[in-house]
């Protein structure tokens, strides 16, 4: 070998030694994890009847009229991950033209295990925190009843109208 390729693999060779030594150090003085941190997956979804993962549960309100039977759905949520979650439930409604009947109809959502009403008013505001955290695994289901509320409106500029929302869910780690 020549003097030149001697010295570039010296050079390689302490450099490979000295970046190792750099990683043992930095491993050993690194700090410890703080508090509470956990590793793991986050992931609670919306699921049908059957325990399958659906992207946005179907809901909709169509021909709704003054003291029509409150229609309820349940809507069931599970952790699919392998941490416990907080979560949250809430809605984005898409008005049709003119009269709107998130104006008339109300909803009251309730944990479907406990009976504890987690949220009465109307559908554009629908927003609840589960009761608690959701274990890895585990469900939690909630029913949707939706009236027509005894708002004394004109209630002819409401019948027949159809209104179309989504429910969201919001997930994070129960650890913090």
């Amino acid at each position: 070998m020549t003097l030149a390729i001697k010295t570039i693999m010296s050079v390689l060779v302490a450099g490979v030694l000295m970046a190792a030594a750099g990683t043992v150090a930095a491993n050993a003085s690194s700090p410890q994890k703080p508090a509470g941190f956990q590793s793991g997956t986050l992931w609670v979804v919306f699921v049908d009847g059957h325990g399958n993962p659906e992207s946005k549960p179907f809901l909709g309100v169509e021909n709704a009229f003054p003291s029509m039977p409150a229609r309820q759905e349940v809507n069931t949520l599970r952790n699919t991950g392998t941490l416990a979650a907080d979560y949250e439930v809430s809605t984005r409604v898409y008005p049709a033209a003119g009269a709107s009947l998130d104006e008339v109809l109300l909803v009251t959502a309730f944990d479907r295990s406990s009976g504890e009403i987690v949220y009465e008013g109307q559908l554009s505001e629908l927003h609840f925190r589960g009761t608690g955290p959701l274990p890895p695994g585990e469900s939690a289901s909630y029913v949707l009843s939706i009236a027509w509320s005894n708002s004394g409106t004109d209630d002819d500029a409401y019948q027949g109208q159809a209104l179309r929302f989504d429910l969201l869910l919001e997930a994070e780690s129960a650890a913090g």
